[in-house]
């Protein structure tokens, strides 16, 4: 591999080489000659023993070792140039969440707040630099090194890094200064292969992993069985998992799934500690006094749980919270006046997400291709952006993040044609047979039921839009709003007509996991609307296999046009993010992949209003 170490051990051995054939061949010489070459091959074996020991313990990840033919990179620990030399410590953030969670325990949830829960708490081998998405930077990892198949990774560990201390609730057991070790990577990837665990949406993402190979305490390597093109983010993406923590037996998978006690807590390695969870109240971190890395600077991170967009606007105003996401009604009408300018600053940023109507294709009246069609003919995109987005987003038509090369961007939305739907609706042979102006086909009347998270600030104001044009054709449409917790175990049961929802989408975009037929036989999959072609899949499989960006891309939006062509999402608006801060966080900058809140600090003066 082409790193400093490895060109230094390269030249070392040579002139090792070099003065022991000297040795041997001047054996007959003077006693002081033969002193000099002593001398030399002692100098050159502490050099390489000092160039090892320089290796191990180069800070933060300095050397950073990426395949045969790439010159090796120096960096600072990750992220560390987001940083503001004026900072200081101290300080506390509440933030705002707007919904509770069933547990903390990502492995088996997949909700978007647990997972950010989790990026708090734990580290990965290496994470993206949040300015240049494209460069890799080291956590945990010290060095690693890629085969130039991209098959093989070898990941060489940082010394010094501990788990959080905690008292297993099962078993009473206190464990501190536990180190994190390779054992702990093998163990994560031994629990999301138990077929007994629930975490379908992690799992399919690992399928062409061969193995785990420990080499030692603090050096591993991960083997890919095939090429996949997300391998290389896949493998430095890895965290650990405490073995310590989670011990059970593999043939016992429930010890795992629901152990409640354990499922409400998160043991880490990163640089916030898990503190507290009051269920329907907050969840509570403190910095990591003994993390390894660079520190935050706030010692305290709030998440205060408040249903109503509304009152957590007033909670902003009123000092209870310190940040909050904003509806676009809220950011146009509510908080622009200049008090409010004054003291909290609004940020705005393209988010990697997208909202939809996704439709259960094992139902008989949706598995036709053309009353999905004929559903996003009588979805009035153009008049949901502006009445309920406020204009503060885009109408997109496919799969993919609207700005990634994913996305092709020649695919115009569906328009708002309902005599074009009356048609195809026609065509797939719903007709008002008996005048009674409702849709029917072989004595069933057209009606469904849209599933809606309840309170949501888009779709309780989408629905009654969708509802009232649908009615328009002899379509009935009941809205049934449902509690987060029983709107997700609905649609893992596949137990639902029409669902609204929303999807965060990755850096590196793989449809396998929402799309790929595999995933639509597995009931709390993601792809619970159960999507199944046989020329999608192909897509999706040839296009993991492809290295080369562009050629994937093609692929992509091949795969596009197929989604277009089928419906099976109504695909509505990529929204801008928005959301509100107290002006006395400092730092808060948005970057192309969101916010850091490691980087806020709040000056000395004004620490105690953010206690």
């Amino acid at each position: 591999m082409a790193s400093r170490s490895g060109y230094t051990n390269a030249i070392l051995t040579v002139l090792t080489l070099v003065v022991a054939v000297g040795f041997y061949l001047l054996i007959g010489a003077t006693d002081v000659l033969r002193l000099r070459i002593e001398t030399t091959v002692r100098e050159v074996q502490a050099l390489r023993a000092e160039s090892e020991r320089l290796r191990r313990s180069l800070s933060a990840g300095d050397l950073v070792l990426r395949g045969a033919d790439a010159a090796p990179t120096r960096a600072r620990f990750a992220n560390a140039d987001l940083r503001d030399p004026a900072a200081v410590d101290g300080g506390a953030l509440i933030t705002r969440v707007g919904a509770e969670t069933a547990n903390l325990n990502a492995i088996i949830n997949n909700e978007a707040i647990v997972s950010s829960y989790w990026e708090l708490t734990y580290d990965s081998l290496a994470t993206r630099n949040m300015k240049a998405p494209e460069r890799w930077e080291p956590l945990l990892a010290e060095a690693w090194e890629i085969s130039p198949d991209q098959l093989t990774y070898t990941i060489h560990l940082r010394h010094g890094v501990y788990w959080h201390d905690t008292t297993d609730p099962t078993t009473g057991k206190t464990f501190t200064q536990v180190p994190v070790t390779a054992q702990d990577f093998a163990f994560y990837i031994d629990i999301i292969r138990n077929p007994g665990i629930h975490c379908e949406p992690v799992r399919n993402y690992f399928s062409d992993l061969d193995r785990i190979e420990i080499i030692d305490d603090y050096t591993f390597k991960v083997v890919w069985r095939e090429p996949y093109f997300l391998s290389e983010s896949m493998t430095l993406g890895l965290s650990p998992l405490p073995r310590h923590f989670y011990a059970f037996s593999p043939d016992k998978a429930d010890e795992f799934n629901e152990n409640d006690a354990r499922n409400r807590m998160i043991v880490g390695c990163g640089p916030w500690v898990f503190d507290h969870w009051e269920k329907g109240t907050e969840v509570v971190f403190t910095r990591n006094e003994n993390y390894y890395g660079i520190k935050p600077h706030l010692k305290t991170l709030r998440f205060k749980m408040i249903k109503e967009p509304n009152a957590a606007l007033q909670a902003l105003r009123k000092g209870e919270v310190d940040r909050t996401d904003l509806t676009t009604d809220q950011w146009t009408d509510q908080t622009s006046d200049s008090r409010f300018e004054e003291r909290f600053g609004k940020l705005k940023e393209t988010r990697r997400v997208y909202f939809y109507i996704g439709w259960n294709l094992r139902t008989p009246t949706f598995a036709d291709r053309r009353v999905r069609q004929a559903m996003s003919l009588l979805t009035d995109r153009e008049r949901i952006l502006k009445d309920v987005y406020r204009g503060l987003g885009r109408v997109i038509s496919g799969p993919f993040f609207i700005d990634s090369p994913c996305y092709d961007q020649s695919i115009a939305p569906w328009p708002f044609d309902p005599a074009r739907a009356r048609q195809l609706l026609a065509e797939a042979g719903w007709s008002d047979a008996n005048g009674d102006n409702i849709l029917d086909k072989d004595g069933k009347r057209f009606e469904f039921t849209f599933l809606l998270i309840s309170n949501h600030p888009y779709y309780s104001r989408i629905a009654p839009i969708l509802k009232e044009d649908m009615a328009k054709v002899g379509v009935i449409m009941n809205i049934v709003e449902l509690e987060w917790n029983v709107y997700t175990e609905r649609l893992g049961e596949w137990n639902f007509d029409a669902c609204g929802l929303g999807w965060s989408l990755s850096y590196d975009q793989d449809p396998f996991q929402l799309w790929h037929s595999s995933e639509a036989r597995k009931k709390k999959s993601s792809n619970h609307c159960g999507f199944e072609n046989a020329d999608a899949d192909t897509l999706i499989e040839t296009a993991r296999r492809e290295f080369d960006a562009d050629r994937r891309n093609a692929l992509y939006r091949r795969f596009h046009a197929l989604i277009n062509e089928e419906q099976p999402y109504t695909f509505l608006v990529c929204p801008y993010s928005l959301r509100a801060v107290h002006r006395r966080y400092r730092n808060v900058n948005v970057y192309p992949l969101g916010t850091d809140v490691n980087s806020f600090w709040v000056p000395l003066a004004e620490q105690q209003m953010a206690e």
